[in-house]
């Protein structure tokens, strides 16, 4: 039976971070026997053992502290490999493979499935059945609870999410058409999110159903695939916006996002969507809401949609990428983000922005490094891991038609 370090840690964080009585007892108990273990070893002297007894409670917490620590740090890479290596044994690398040429030597690459470039002359349909509710297939379904507790370390909640069923684009007509439905969050965080996940510790889903070398049509896809919505703001100085994740996020923890990088959100699930859900509104909430731009920017900005394709890590989870142009310079921004008020608690929710200049960014050992605006007109460079969507976005970007 082959040790795996990663999961007898998770065992280990799964059952100490659960909220029942039990487990808080539990809890107690083994630091209340770390302290009479410390007064045995340092003898009777009372003012020893109460410094004993405190330095105990120190180091119990800090211990707990450091597992959970350790677990959300591991915890992303148990769920979605980023392993480029694992993942070009499996998929076609030809039709996969991507690069973000930042100059002659210095590039980054990644995988992504490209599926459609949008132009100004092409049109596209929404075929919405919002009574159409996904359903996990019954292996995923059996194994619901186990493979939803591989996100422990992070925060989340169940929501309505609109899912991708397929797709169609007639070139003759120009036109991209959109079959969609619905399902939850749930749904996605057992399936794309956790398609890397050993279920039994044994085998995961991409094993099961991802075992060829092109990825498996949306139509045919057992997953949840949730339409992920990703696009960068840019000042009108040169300047774009850079979210930074927090550390309790269901996927890229700690590592820079596109500036708008979160799923489809509809004010009402239960009606149809329109195109301006997807190409408008969405972004405008979001623009409102995280980036904490006034209604005035967001009423003059500009949307440019750039195109969407299948995220490769997450199992082929559709992401919809755009451009949006505004008339705010860093400056003004920096006071906007200094003013603002921090917003309730949210899934996937960013701990910091960066304002960098759109024209430094570079390639550093599979990171990205950018120089960001601070403290009035003062600059520094910084260097942080990408979500891989955060490529693509980009790489969408610089090819766009």
């Amino acid at each position: 039976m082959n040790f795996s370090l990663k999961k007898f840690i998770k065992t280990i964080h799964d059952y100490f971070v659960g909220y029942s009585y039990q487990k808080y007892v539990v809890k107690i108990f083994l630091c209340v026997a770390l302290f009479i273990s410390y007064i045995l070893l340092v003898g009777d002297n009372a003012i020893e053992n109460i410094l004993g007894v405190v330095i105990g409670i120190i180091i119990s917490f800090m211990l707990l502290n450091i597992l959970r620590a350790t677990l959300q740090h591991i915890e992303d890479d148990i769920k979605v490999s980023t392993d480029d290596k694992m993942l070009t044994e499996i998929y076609d690398t030809n039709k996969y493979l991507k690069s973000l040429n930042f100059s002659q030597f210095n590039k980054i690459n990644f995988l992504y499935d490209a599926i459609y470039f949008h132009s100004e002359q092409n049109t596209i349909t929404i075929l919405d059945d919002p009574n159409k509710n996904f359903q996990l297939e019954e292996l995923i379904e059996n194994k619901f609870l186990e493979i939803l507790k591989s996100h422990t370390g992070s925060y989340f909640r169940n929501y309505t999410t609109v899912r991708l069923d397929d797709f169609k684009f007639d070139s003759s007509k120009k036109e991209l058409t959109l079959y969609t439905s619905r399902s939850s969050f749930f749904n996605h965080l057992v399936t794309n999110r956790a398609v890397d996940y050993r279920v039994d510790n044994f085998v995961s889903l991409r094993m099961i159903y991802d075992h060829s070398t092109t990825m498996v049509p949306l139509s045919k896809s057992v997953y949840s695939n949730h339409i992920g919505i990703n696009a960068l703001l840019f000042l009108n100085d040169g300047h774009f916006l850079i979210p930074h994740r927090a550390a309790n996020s269901t996927i890229s923890k700690n590592k820079i996002t596109a500036s708008i990088a979160t799923r489809l959100v509809l004010s009402d699930f239960s009606k149809e969507m329109t195109l301006n859900a997807l190409t408008s509104d969405n972004l405008k909430t979001y623009m409102k809401d995280h980036l904490f731009l006034p209604d005035n920017v967001i009423d003059n900005c500009r949307v440019e949609f750039l195109g969407f394709g299948r995220d490769i890590y997450e199992g082929g989870k559709p992401q919809f990428y755009y451009a949006i142009y505004t008339d705010l310079e860093a400056v003004e921004y920096a006071t906007i983000l200094q003013n603002c008020k921090p917003k309730k608690r949210t899934i996937d929710e960013n701990r910091k922005i960066y304002i960098a200049k759109f024209a430094s960014l570079s390639a550093q050992d599979g990171a990205l490094s950018f120089q960001i605006y601070y403290k009035k007109n003062k600059t520094k460079t910084i260097c942080f891991f990408p979500e891989k969507s955060f490529l693509s976005n980009l790489w969408h970007y610089f090819n766009k038609t």
